[in-house]
């Protein structure tokens, strides 16, 4: 049973309590009531609610959905075995950060140089996927801030699982999507019901079609603005997965110079944070800072350093003029071909 996500179905926000019965008009709401009366909707996207919903999925991934899948449990989905994909990689980038304290039970020289990899294929790691998250933000947020489109905007997705004891009670889990998750799927039911731009039913959509000048007071703005939508979510995601990996690419670049090899000790000259005292971090934090500028001023003398940072460069801005450009319907003018034998006048 997945506690965490069990708390609070019914509400837009993230519960604490972790009761079997709830209080709603004076009365105690059983589990069963809660279940049958939850439905799926937007959570606002803050920091605090994706920290919370990055935590829940982690620690599901650890605890939670191995053991439903080890025991073959009929409920276990697909979205429970994406997210133990993100167990390989914390425990990848944890492995290579032990080993540093372990190789001290080796060798003197063998244990320093094995302190000294990892601690670099570590930032290497690091840099990689600090800049290929970070980068997808800067075509995310001025597509957001152009049209209105939060192409991240999460919701709770209630899931009931099918009976598994004799007494025919259901159970239910929740999942975090995104609305826009899938460009040709998207969850626009929810979107209607979106009281952040309005009260009114469908305020979301006269908001969009407002801003990006689709038109003001329509009776049915959904319907020109979902294909506009559409457009825009299609490319942003496009965009953004380009742009990212050559932003990964330029961290793995940064890491390889010279100035950044120093920085670890890995050169015959090096002074970098292994003739520091352990508990000097805030001159490790400095020395961090200067060594990126060293290591980004020494890629860009060269040629292929040059080719990657504007590339990368290049990647975010073209991305955002595609996804901010010809994304508006086209108006249909209303002709009748007479020439057209099978045209009909009336």
């Amino acid at each position: 049973m997945n506690i965490l996500s069990l708390v609070s179905l019914n509400n837009k926000g993230f519960g604490t309590g972790f009761i079997n019965d709830r209080k709603k008009g004076g009365k105690k709401e059983t589990r069963e009531q809660e279940i049958h009366e939850a439905s799926d909707c937007i959570v606002e996207n803050t920091f605090k609610n994706r920290a919370k919903i990055s935590a829940d999925r982690v620690i599901n991934a650890f605890t939670i959905y191995p053991a439903k899948g080890i025991k073959g449990d009929k409920n276990s989905n697909f979205y429970e075995f994406l997210a133990m994909g993100t167990i390989p990689y914390i425990l990848g980038s944890a492995s290579l950060m032990l080993i540093s304290p372990i190789a001290k039970y080796y060798d003197k020289h063998g244990s320093k140089q094995a302190s000294k990899y990892c601690n670099a294929f570590a930032f290497g790691v690091l840099a990689y996927g600090v800049l290929k998250n970070i980068s997808k933000n800067f075509i995310k947020k001025p597509v957001k801030w152009i049209t209105g489109i939060d192409v991240d905007l999460p919701y709770k997705k209630v899931v009931r699982d099918l009976p598994s004891t004799s007494d025919g009670k259901v159970n239910a889990n929740i999942e975090y999507h995104k609305v826009f998750e899938s460009a040709d799927f998207t969850r626009s039911d929810l979107l209607y019901d979106y009281e952040k731009y309005g009260k009114k039913r469908g305020s979301y959509y006269d908001y969009i079609a407002q801003k990006n000048g689709l038109g003001k007071n329509l009776n049915a703005s959904d319907q020109i603005v979902k294909p506009f939508i559409h457009k825009v979510v299609v490319k942003e995601r496009l965009a953004e997965t380009w742009s990212s990996y050559a932003w990964a690419i330029l961290g793995v670049g940064l890491c390889m110079q010279n100035s950044t090899k120093e920085f670890f000790g890995l050169k015959p000259t090096a002074k970098g944070i292994q003739k520091m005292a352990p508990s000097n971090i805030l001159g490790k934090t400095k020395k961090l800072a200067s060594t990126l500028v060293e290591s980004f001023k020494e890629m860009h003398s060269k040629k292929a350093g040059k080719a990657l940072i504007y590339t990368a460069i290049a990647s975010t801005i073209l991305g955002n003029i595609i996804s901010l450009t010809n994304n508006k319907p086209q108006k249909q003018k209303n002709k009748i071909n007479l020439n057209n034998k099978d045209s009909v006048v009336c």
